[in-house]
């Protein structure tokens, strides 16, 4: 499975999401506009339109991000392997998943989708429109697909850059030898978000059904959890440890001043009070929670509206 993520490397890689989503759309016009009889697993034409935007964008959108979060991971790799002392060993660590890594995340993610419509199966046999509710199937499946690959393939990349973090050298005064680490799993994580401010799409008939959200969001927040810290929580040790150990020999060099040599002891204090204030995190965190905060704002709002007017519609009626 190593060639299908070197496409990434290619400029025309972008070309395959744009090719899914014309088809995609195209396909899902014709199938519901062709439409004459009544399904019975969907409520509206607001609903199904919701959700083959769903089926057709974030596939789309997944695979646009592959390439940016291969290039992004390979450059890493690369200079993380300076700081480890061996570039090849870093490459495979992040970059070479091989095929089981991959075929297991696909079909875990197909079963998945597949998982979803368990309970609607019985629905499909008395269904008025069974072209539409098979097509709608398919394409939730396919859609999982797709997240089961890049799923698997980020979490063989975090588990090597914890790997790789955890042997990696540490200068407390130039921390900015670490930034790869936090460049990917920023990456990894807005890629997340992005999928999860699509969500709302489902809601185009402003009506906010659980189970639209609850397959996506059992997914994306644990994802975006396990991105985030399993590839920064090798280096971040490291950092604890090596701001440890510097704090543990300044605290013998100020243990061992003479007390009356005030310009060497107001130093050694002073240097230690700073050790003691470094991140131990490769990135600032409060930079972090502000960006997800914003990212977070935008879908929360659309489905607190469809709540809202849900709830009036009632309350009037």
């Amino acid at each position: 499975m190593r060639w299908l993520l070197r496409i990434a490397e290619r400029r025309h890689a972008l070309v395959i999401p744009a090719v899914w989503l014309l088809l995609s759309l195209g396909y899902f016009t014709v199938v519901v506009g062709s439409s004459s009889g009544q399904s019975r697993v969907w409520e509206s034409p607001a609903e199904i339109w919701g959700a083959v935007l769903v089926y057709c964008i974030v596939p789309a959108y997944l695979l646009f991000c592959a390439p940016f979060q291969w290039r992004r991971s390979s450059a890493a790799a690369a200079d993380i392997g300076l700081l480890v002392g061996d570039p090849a060993g870093a490459r495979v660590e992040i970059l070479e998943p091989g095929f089981r890594v991959i075929a297991t995340g696909t079909l875990l993610g197909m079963l998945y989708g597949l998982s979803q419509f368990l309970q609607t199966l019985p629905m499909l046999r008395g269904s008025g429109n069974p072209w539409l509710d098979f097509s709608m199937m398919g394409a939730n499946v396919l859609l999982w697909t797709v997240g089961g690959w890049v799923l698997a393939w980020r979490l063989y990349a975090g588990r090597g850059l914890r790997r790789l973090g955890s042997v990696t050298r540490v200068d407390l005064y130039d921390l900015e030898t670490l930034r790869p680490f936090a460049r990917v799993a920023m990456l990894d994580v807005l890629v997340v978000m992005g999928t999860m401010a699509l969500m709302p799409l489902q809601s185009l008939d402003a009506e906010f059904r659980w189970s639209n959200y609850e397959a996506g969001l059992l997914v994306t927040v644990p994802a975006a959890v396990v991105f985030f810290v399993l590839p920064l929580w090798g280096v971040h040790r490291r950092m604890v440890e090596t701001r440890a150990e510097r704090l543990a020999e300044l605290q013998a060099q100020i243990n061992g001043c003479a007390r009356d040599d005030i310009a060497r002891l107001d130093t050694l204090v002073a240097h230690r009070d700073r050790i003691r204030g470094i991140r131990t995190w490769p990135l600032d965190m409060s930079v972090v929670f502000r960006a997800l905060f914003y990212l977070v704002i935008p879908p929360l709002a659309w489905v607190g509206a469809a709540l809202v007017e849900n709830l009036v519609e009632r309350i009037i009626s």
